[in-house]
Protein backbone atom coordinates (compact mmCIF):
# COMPACT_ATOMS: atom_id res chain seq x y z
CA UNK A 1 0.00 0.00 0.00
CA UNK A 2 1.08 3.09 -0.80
CA UNK A 3 2.82 5.83 1.86
CA UNK A 4 -0.15 8.55 2.39
CA UNK A 5 1.70 12.00 2.11
CA UNK A 6 0.33 15.15 4.21
CA UNK A 7 0.57 18.55 2.10
CA UNK A 8 2.56 20.32 4.69
CA UNK A 9 6.37 20.65 4.53
CA UNK A 10 8.26 17.94 6.40
CA UNK A 11 10.96 20.28 7.53
CA UNK A 12 12.94 18.44 10.34
CA UNK A 13 12.03 15.23 8.85
CA UNK A 14 14.72 12.53 9.37
CA UNK A 15 15.76 10.94 5.62
CA UNK A 16 17.96 7.92 6.48
CA UNK A 17 18.77 7.01 3.14
CA UNK A 18 19.35 10.67 1.97
CA UNK A 19 22.04 10.69 5.02
CA UNK A 20 23.41 7.64 3.90
CA UNK A 21 24.03 8.09 0.43
CA UNK A 22 25.60 12.15 1.42
CA UNK A 23 28.02 10.46 3.84
CA UNK A 24 29.13 7.97 1.63
CA UNK A 25 30.60 5.91 4.66
CA UNK A 26 30.64 2.32 4.86
CA UNK A 27 31.03 0.38 8.17
CA UNK A 28 30.74 -3.35 8.75
CA UNK A 29 32.07 -5.64 11.55
CA UNK A 30 35.13 -7.73 10.35
CA UNK A 31 33.82 -10.59 11.82
CA UNK A 32 31.34 -12.40 13.21
CA UNK A 33 30.67 -10.49 16.33
CA UNK A 34 27.15 -9.24 17.16
CA UNK A 35 25.68 -6.33 18.98
CA UNK A 36 23.46 -7.33 21.90
CA UNK A 37 20.03 -5.60 22.07
CA UNK A 38 19.16 -7.55 25.07
CA UNK A 39 18.02 -5.35 28.28
CA UNK A 40 17.00 -2.27 25.55
CA UNK A 41 13.76 -0.97 25.85
CA UNK A 42 11.42 1.13 23.26
CA UNK A 43 9.30 3.25 24.67
CA UNK A 44 6.22 4.49 22.80
CA UNK A 45 3.98 7.52 24.20
CA UNK A 46 0.81 9.18 23.56
CA UNK A 47 0.66 13.17 23.24
CA UNK A 48 -2.80 13.14 23.56
CA UNK A 49 -4.77 11.88 26.20
CA UNK A 50 -7.28 10.16 24.20
CA UNK A 51 -4.71 8.09 22.29
CA UNK A 52 -3.64 4.83 24.02
CA UNK A 53 -0.80 2.50 23.79
CA UNK A 54 -0.13 -1.00 25.02
CA UNK A 55 3.08 -2.47 24.54
CA UNK A 56 4.29 -6.45 25.89
CA UNK A 57 5.45 -4.90 29.11
CA UNK A 58 2.56 -3.14 29.87
CA UNK A 59 -0.56 -4.30 31.90
CA UNK A 60 -2.99 -2.73 30.11
CA UNK A 61 -3.70 0.48 27.83
CA UNK A 62 -2.31 4.09 29.30
CA UNK A 63 -0.71 7.09 27.09
CA UNK A 64 3.01 4.88 27.81
CA UNK A 65 3.36 1.36 26.25
CA UNK A 66 7.04 -0.25 26.50
CA UNK A 67 8.59 -3.58 24.76
CA UNK A 68 11.86 -4.60 25.85
CA UNK A 69 13.74 -6.49 22.88
CA UNK A 70 15.52 -9.54 23.88
CA UNK A 71 18.35 -10.31 20.91
CA UNK A 72 21.92 -10.23 19.83
CA UNK A 73 21.82 -8.93 16.17
CA UNK A 74 24.51 -8.48 13.58
CA UNK A 75 24.53 -5.08 11.38
CA UNK A 76 22.38 -4.54 8.62
CA UNK A 77 21.42 -2.34 6.08
CA UNK A 78 18.05 -2.03 3.48
CA UNK A 79 18.04 -0.97 0.05
CA UNK A 80 16.19 1.72 -0.61
CA UNK A 81 12.58 1.53 0.63
CA UNK A 82 9.90 2.78 -1.78
CA UNK A 83 6.34 1.09 -0.29
CA UNK A 84 5.54 -0.23 2.77
CA UNK A 85 5.89 -3.96 1.78
CA UNK A 86 9.25 -3.30 1.36
CA UNK A 87 10.04 -3.04 4.99
CA UNK A 88 9.42 -6.71 5.04
CA UNK A 89 11.08 -7.52 2.01
CA UNK A 90 14.31 -10.02 3.24
CA UNK A 91 15.58 -9.55 -0.13
CA UNK A 92 15.88 -5.72 0.54
CA UNK A 93 18.44 -6.03 3.08
CA UNK A 94 22.23 -6.68 3.26
CA UNK A 95 25.17 -7.34 5.09
CA UNK A 96 28.95 -6.84 4.11
CA UNK A 97 32.35 -7.70 6.22
CA UNK A 98 35.54 -5.62 6.56
CA UNK A 99 39.37 -7.16 6.74
CA UNK A 100 39.98 -4.66 9.71
CA UNK A 101 38.65 -4.58 13.41
CA UNK A 102 38.79 -1.02 13.41
CA UNK A 103 38.57 0.42 9.90
CA UNK A 104 35.13 -1.53 8.62
CA UNK A 105 35.65 0.41 5.58
CA UNK A 106 38.44 -1.60 4.28
CA UNK A 107 38.23 -4.49 1.70
CA UNK A 108 35.08 -4.98 1.82
CA UNK A 109 33.14 -8.04 0.76
CA UNK A 110 30.24 -8.18 -1.59
CA UNK A 111 26.61 -7.37 -0.42
CA UNK A 112 24.78 -10.73 0.87
CA UNK A 113 20.98 -10.18 1.19
CA UNK A 114 19.35 -12.14 4.29
CA UNK A 115 16.97 -14.43 3.85
CA UNK A 116 15.29 -13.55 7.60
CA UNK A 117 15.16 -11.11 9.96
CA UNK A 118 16.78 -13.30 12.74
CA UNK A 119 19.84 -11.84 14.13
CA UNK A 120 19.78 -8.93 11.78
CA UNK A 121 16.59 -7.00 13.22
CA UNK A 122 14.74 -6.95 16.18
CA UNK A 123 10.57 -6.03 15.84
CA UNK A 124 8.35 -5.43 18.35
CA UNK A 125 4.32 -4.41 17.83
CA UNK A 126 2.24 -1.73 19.77
CA UNK A 127 -1.26 -1.97 20.22
CA UNK A 128 -3.19 1.29 19.85
CA UNK A 129 -6.91 3.24 20.28
CA UNK A 130 -8.92 5.68 21.26
CA UNK A 131 -9.79 5.81 24.89
CA UNK A 132 -13.00 3.51 24.87
CA UNK A 133 -14.27 6.46 27.59
CA UNK A 134 -13.07 9.45 25.72
CA UNK A 135 -15.59 11.52 23.63
CA UNK A 136 -13.26 11.20 20.60
CA UNK A 137 -14.73 8.33 18.19
CA UNK A 138 -11.88 8.55 15.54
CA UNK A 139 -9.10 10.36 15.18
CA UNK A 140 -6.75 11.40 11.90
CA UNK A 141 -3.29 10.73 10.52
CA UNK A 142 -1.46 8.62 13.32
CA UNK A 143 2.11 10.31 12.79
CA UNK A 144 5.80 10.27 15.17
CA UNK A 145 6.15 13.40 16.59
CA UNK A 146 9.40 12.78 18.44
CA UNK A 147 12.08 10.13 18.33
CA UNK A 148 15.18 9.56 21.25
CA UNK A 149 17.55 7.68 20.18
CA UNK A 150 21.27 7.21 21.41
CA UNK A 151 23.40 9.05 19.76
CA UNK A 152 26.87 7.73 17.64
CA UNK A 153 25.35 3.86 18.50
CA UNK A 154 24.01 2.88 14.93
CA UNK A 155 20.34 2.17 16.00
CA UNK A 156 17.65 2.61 13.21
CA UNK A 157 14.39 3.21 14.11
CA UNK A 158 11.48 2.58 11.74
CA UNK A 159 7.48 2.75 12.74
CA UNK A 160 5.21 1.17 10.29
CA UNK A 161 1.42 1.49 10.27
CA UNK A 162 -1.18 0.38 8.52
CA UNK A 163 -1.24 3.05 5.35
CA UNK A 164 2.54 4.30 5.80
CA UNK A 165 6.15 4.28 7.86
CA UNK A 166 9.02 6.84 9.14
CA UNK A 167 12.09 5.92 9.38
CA UNK A 168 14.45 7.51 12.05
CA UNK A 169 18.71 7.21 12.78
CA UNK A 170 18.90 10.64 15.31
CA UNK A 171 16.86 12.11 17.85
CA UNK A 172 14.07 14.69 17.22
CA UNK A 173 12.09 16.74 19.29
CA UNK A 174 9.85 18.38 16.92
CA UNK A 175 8.95 16.54 13.58
CA UNK A 176 6.70 18.20 11.07
CA UNK A 177 3.98 15.16 9.77
CA UNK A 178 5.37 13.32 7.01
CA UNK A 179 4.53 9.83 6.09
CA UNK A 180 1.05 8.83 7.84
CA UNK A 181 1.18 5.50 9.90
CA UNK A 182 -2.41 5.09 9.90
CA UNK A 183 -4.99 7.63 7.69
CA UNK A 184 -7.58 6.12 10.93
CA UNK A 185 -7.50 5.46 14.38
CA UNK A 186 -10.52 4.52 16.21
CA UNK A 187 -11.84 3.00 19.29
CA UNK A 188 -11.02 -0.32 17.66
CA UNK A 189 -7.34 -1.30 18.31
CA UNK A 190 -4.61 -1.41 15.70
CA UNK A 191 -0.69 -2.71 15.29
CA UNK A 192 2.45 -0.20 15.18
CA UNK A 193 5.17 -2.22 14.15
CA UNK A 194 8.88 -1.01 15.05
CA UNK A 195 12.07 -2.17 13.41
CA UNK A 196 15.24 -2.34 15.13
CA UNK A 197 18.92 -2.68 13.83
CA UNK A 198 22.04 -1.83 14.07
CA UNK A 199 23.16 0.36 10.43
CA UNK A 200 26.37 -1.34 9.05
CA UNK A 201 26.47 2.32 7.16
CA UNK A 202 26.47 3.98 10.19
CA UNK A 203 30.88 4.70 11.12
CA UNK A 204 30.76 3.90 14.85
CA UNK A 205 29.57 0.21 13.78
CA UNK A 206 33.09 -1.74 13.94
CA UNK A 207 33.94 -4.64 15.64
CA UNK A 208 36.56 -2.86 18.45
CA UNK A 209 33.48 -0.40 18.96
CA UNK A 210 30.71 -3.32 19.58
CA UNK A 211 30.64 -2.57 23.41
CA UNK A 212 29.40 0.75 23.00
CA UNK A 213 26.53 -0.12 20.69
CA UNK A 214 23.39 0.41 23.15
CA UNK A 215 20.96 2.31 23.94
CA UNK A 216 17.14 3.17 24.67
CA UNK A 217 14.86 4.62 22.38
CA UNK A 218 11.57 6.62 22.40
CA UNK A 219 9.09 7.47 20.00
CA UNK A 220 5.77 9.97 20.56
CA UNK A 221 2.54 9.34 18.45
CA UNK A 222 0.31 11.92 17.73
CA UNK A 223 -2.52 12.50 15.58
CA UNK A 224 -3.09 15.52 13.24
CA UNK A 225 -6.82 15.78 13.71
CA UNK A 226 -9.73 15.06 15.30
CA UNK A 227 -11.99 16.52 12.20
CA UNK A 228 -12.57 14.34 9.07
CA UNK A 229 -10.53 15.48 6.66
CA UNK A 230 -12.34 17.65 3.68
CA UNK A 231 -13.66 15.65 0.88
Amino acid sequence: MKKTKLIIPAIGMLLLSTAASITGTVAWFSMNTSVTATGMSVTAKSDSYFLEIAGSEDEGYSTTGTNNLDEDLYPTAHETLVALADIENVGKWYFQYSTSTSNASANLTTKTYLSTFAGYVATCTYSVRLNANSGQATAYDLYVSSVTIPANKGIRVIVAGTDGYSEFSTSATTIAPGDVLSEEVTKTAQDIKVYIYFDGNDANVYSDNVSNLKGEVEFTLAVLSTDAPAA
